[in-house]
């Protein structure tokens, strides 16, 4: 029995294969620390390790609010527990 993924995994999946097409270098996700792009790192490192893919991540802190600092902390926690690279810029 083939393992199907869940509907809005397998559509993450297939827009992340379109987006790749043809390119041969690791993917590198601007994450903001907000819940949907959390939950677009956490889905894409899934789709890197199902396609053998190096997927990385990077947050940027603006210095234009307080909380932007501790928001890209978090990213970078969480690209860790995923085993991800992440800058912060």
């Amino acid at each position: 029995m083939d393992h199907q993924p869940p509907p809005l995994e397998g559509a993450v999946f297939a827009a992340l294969d379109r987006l790749t097409a043809g390119a041969s270098g690791p993917l590198c996700l601007a994450v903001s620390g907000g819940g949907d792009s959390m939950a677009l790192l956490h889905l894409a490192a899934r789709w890197g390790r199902a396609r053998a893919r190096a997927v990385t991540a990077a947050s940027v802190d603006h210095g234009l609010r307080a909380a932007a600092r501790g928001e890209s902390a978090a990213v970078a926690w969480q690209a860790r527990a995923l085993d991800l690279p992440h800058w912060t810029l």
